[in-house]
């Protein structure tokens, strides 16, 4: 995968997120890619940690069919996971005002 992959990824996150708090890129091995955190970076690194660990099912579970897109509702806000490429999600997270 190349830079110009990534930030294309990245845009797409970005027109698809506008609220978000934290958008990024994990590949479904569990590897973080990229990231972009616009609030306080040591409460959303655990949490970021905690996607990077659950992409690998995420990955597992895109193979089966054709997912769109996962959607998890805390009373903090949403956590959006989408497909971008066969080996590639996308996630952001919104949060509640």
């Amino acid at each position: 995968m190349f830079a110009n992959d990534f930030q294309s990824h990245m845009n797409t996150l970005s027109v698809l997120s506008a609220d978000a708090k934290v958008k990024g890129l994990i590949s479904t091995d569990g590897l973080m890619l990229d990231a972009d955190i616009m609030d306080d970076e040591d409460v959303f690194s655990t949490l970021l940690s905690l996607l990077a660990s659950a992409a690998g099912k995420v990955g597992q579970i895109n193979q089966l069919g054709a997912l769109s897109q996962i959607k998890i509702s805390l009373a903090q806000g949403d956590i959006n996971i989408i497909p971008l490429d066969n080996d590639i999600l996308g996630f952001f997270i919104v949060t509640s005002q």
